[in-house]
């Protein structure tokens, strides 16, 4: 159940909220107080939130990883829309402040591992016509919210789907690891520009002869 709410394992989202709380806490819900700005939260301001840590990276986790409106995700918390609405700016920019610089959240694929990529390439001997494979690689479309300037919204709209995406180019060993990838580029965008863009040709040439990797 709670992978189906989250769309994240909890111990992945477990370690998303260890990462993040302390940005959480001190973090203002909000920037000013009539005209007085409003620095770091005091010890009785944080006594008074509602909504822990953990609740606020759920929120906006929930919200990213959701095609739902806010006024159809708040009540799922408890709480009112504006409340909410701020909730899910403060957990997406402690997300990004520490999940930048955490190695966790950073692919890497270790190609001069040969012992690796013998293993990974004996789990597609079966191939008959395209051997040494190791890996394989395909475009992903993960449904967007539409965009409220019209011109962010065309650039994400994809014709032949009728509708708005973000897009995604995945590298999967055979072992089912993500070892490369393209995030968040445009729907309008052919999956080859994506991985031409994000280096993963690059990646990809530089597998030591005879390794491969299949694609559509």
């Amino acid at each position: 159940e709670f992978m189906h709410f989250m769309s994240l394992a909890r111990e992945s989202f477990d370690d998303l909220v260890e990462l993040c709380s302390k940005d959480v806490i001190a973090t203002p819900l909000r920037s000013y107080d009539g005209e007085r700005k409003i620095g770091k939260p005091r010890p009785h301001d944080l006594k008074r939130r509602k909504h822990s840590p953990r609740d606020v990276i759920a929120m906006a986790v929930k919200w990213l990883t959701s095609t739902a409106e806010e006024k159809d995700l708040h009540v799922q918390f408890g709480a009112i829309e504006s409340t909410f609405n701020v909730c899910i700016w403060v957990g997406m920019k402690a997300l990004v402040k520490n999940m930048a610089d955490d190695a966790r959240s950073r692919v890497f694929w270790n190609i001069a591992d040969e012992d690796y990529l013998k293993r990974c390439a004996d789990r597609t001997a079966d191939f008959d016509k395209v051997p040494n494979v190791v890996a394989a690689i395909d475009g992903y479309k993960i449904r967007a919210k539409n965009d409220e300037n019209d011109r962010r919204q065309n650039d994400d709209f994809t014709g032949w789907k009728e509708a708005v995406f973000r897009d995604y180019v995945f590298v999967t060993d055979t072992e089912g690891k993500i070892v490369d990838a393209a995030v968040n580029w445009p729907g309008s965008m052919h999956d080859s520009k994506k991985a031409l863009w994000s280096h993963i040709y690059d990646h990809i040439l530089k597998l030591p002869a005879p390794y491969r990797v299949a694609s559509d």
